[in-house]
Parts: C-alpha cells; sequence; structure tokens
C-alpha cells in the first residue's frame, strides 16, 4: 500500500513536473517571439528616426538656400533703390532711365514680396511636415515602451514560476 501510494505520489509529481515544463516552453516561446517584434522595432525606429533626421537636415538646407535667395534679392531692391535716388539726383535729362529704373524696382519689389510669400508658405509646410514625422517618431516610442514593460512583465512571470 505504501509503495503504490509512493508510486501515485510520484506519478502526481511528475505530471505537475510536466505541465510546468510545457507552461515553462510557452512562455520562453512567448517571450522569443516578444523579443523578435521588440528588435524589429528597434529598428523601425531607428530607421524613422534616420528619415527624419535626413528629411529634417534636408528641408534646413532647402530654407538656408531660399534665405539666401532672399538675401540677394534684397540686396538686389537696394542697389536699384540706389540706383533711382542717383538718377534722381542727376537730373531731367535722365526722367526717363529714373522712371524706368523705377517700374524695374516695383517689379522688383513685387517679385521680392512674392518670394518671400513662398519662402513663407514653404518654411510652413516644412514646420509642418516635420512635426507630423515627429509625432509619428513619438508614438513608436510609446509603442516601444509599451512593449519592453510587457516583456519586462512576462520576463518576471517566467522567473516567479520557477
Amino acid at each position: 500500500k505504501c509503495q503504490q501510494e509512493s508510486e501515485d505520489h510520484i506519478k502526481k509529481v511528475q505530471e505537475r513536473a510536466d505541465g510546468l515544463a510545457e507552461e515553462l516552453g510557452a512562455k520562453a516561446r512567448t517571450q522569443a517571439e516578444m523579443e523578435v517584434e521588440i528588435a524589429r522595432l528597434k529598428t523601425l525606429v531607428t530607421t524613422k528616426s534616420e528619415a527624419i533626421q535626413a528629411s529634417s537636415k534636408s528641408m534646413k538646407q532647402e530654407m538656408l538656400e531660399l534665405s539666401n535667395v532672399l538675401r540677394g534679392k534684397s540686396k538686389q531692391v537696394y542697389d536699384l533703390e540706389m540706383e533711382v535716388d542717383r538718377l534722381k539726383h542727376e537730373g531731367s535729362e535722365h526722367k526717363a532711365a529714373a522712371e524706368k529704373a523705377t517700374a524695374a524696382l516695383q517689379n522688383q519689389e513685387v517679385a521680392h514680396k512674392q518670394q518671400q510669400e513662398a519662402l513663407t508658405a514653404t518654411n510652413s509646410d516644412l514646420q509642418a511636415r516635420l512635426q507630423e514625422k515627429t509625432m509619428r517618431l513619438e508614438q513608436i516610442n510609446k509603442d516601444l515602451e509599451a512593449l519592453k514593460s510587457l516583456h519586462e512583465t512576462t520576463q518576471g512571470t517566467a522567473t516567479d514560476s520557477r
């Protein structure tokens, strides 16, 4: 009778050990899957971050180039204003030339204003695109943090069941 009880007890312990081993195996597979997903998300975040940095660099370069063009146009406008003043002071014989320079100055000012408006619109567009990409990156980082937290919880559960 004792031997039968011992064998029954050993059998129950063995079944429990088998069940725990199977459960631990399932948790290990889940943990491995989560680690693969975390690695994939880290790669995705890195790729997105690099793309946003490259895009930001490109936008900054474009804004710098537009700013330089605008400075050049401002200098042209200033030079034309100086030319108009000089022609006005030379007298009435140069009146026609002064009127021509004035018309050119006005055309240049209109063009300058249009370029300034275009630069402002481009800048606003670039700012909006940068903000959108920044928000996407922040969401990806939040998702990654949630996965890390889940991973840590799962790892803690696996350790507790051992």
